[in-house]
Parts: structure tokens; sequence; C-alpha cells
């Protein structure tokens, strides 16, 4: 959670099992001053993969549009 560790210009990865988890908290050189939260999560079952990207967009959606585009 952004709370804990804001991961302001970083990428936190972890693995569980067949799940990876990546949050990103946001570019400071974007503007980002707290956790603007991001979360990636992939799962691989029997070389079958599932993605799921979850956005804070606050405010607006500028940032969540950027993000989207980006995929």
């Amino acid at each position: 959670m952004g709370s804990n560790r804001p991961c302001l210009d970083e990428i936190y990865m972890e693995s569980r099992g067949q799940l990876h988890i990546g949050c990103f908290g946001g570019s400071s050189a974007r503007g980002a001053s707290k956790k603007e939260d991001a979360l990636l999560v992939l799962k691989c079952e029997e070389k079958q993969w599932t993605f799921a990207v979850i956005l804070d967009a606050h405010h607006t959606a500028q940032s969540a549009k950027m993000m989207i585009d980006l995929i």
C-alpha cells in the first residue's frame, strides 16, 4: 500500500507463487509528490496469463489515461 511504501520514482515488485504484483507511486519528474497509486497484477497458470491494472486517478483522469495509452 502506498501509505506504507510510496514507491515514488521506483517500481516495487513482489512474487507470491504464481501471482506477481507491481506497484508504482508516480514520477517526481512528472509532478508526483505523494503516492499516485498504480497496481499491476500478473498471474500465470499453466502458461495462461491473467493481467490486471488498477489505477487511482484522483481528481482528473489525465494520469490514468496516460497509463492506459502506455499499456
